[in-house]
């Protein structure tokens, strides 16, 4: 019984993991400082700047595209924890399962991207 339950709460890991990844990589799309000189070796500053800069036309699409995405992440999908809480007593229930948890925040994030 225990080990169902754990293995049946795994999404819920991977809810809150997409949540917390989206917020860090909104704080880096933040302007840069002296003090993140650490996370600019992960890509560059020249990559954190872009995804806030102001857009100059069409050649900036894809770096809008991947903030919005983001911003989406980390603003949007936690309003589902209602309605993946629902879901959760289906899925106890028999009537749901994980993949159908993971379909429903995909969904709805397709939606608002």
């Amino acid at each position: 019984m225990s080990t169902s339950l754990i293995r049946s709460d795994r999404h819920w890991l991977v809810f809150y993991s997409v949540i917390i990844v989206s917020w860090i990589l909104v704080a880096f799309m933040s302007e840069l400082t002296e003090s993140d000189a650490n996370y600019v070796s992960i890509y560059g500053a020249d990559f954190w700047k872009q995804l806030c800069s102001e857009p100059e036309g069409f050649k900036d699409a894809f770096s809008l595209f991947l903030m919005w995405i983001i911003m989406t992440a980390a603003m949007m999908v936690p309003t589902l924890i209602p309605t993946l809480k629902t879901y959760q007593d289906l899925i106890y229930g028999g009537s749901g399962s994980s993949v159908g948890f993971i379909l429903i925040m995909w969904g709805f994030s397709v939606v608002w991207i």
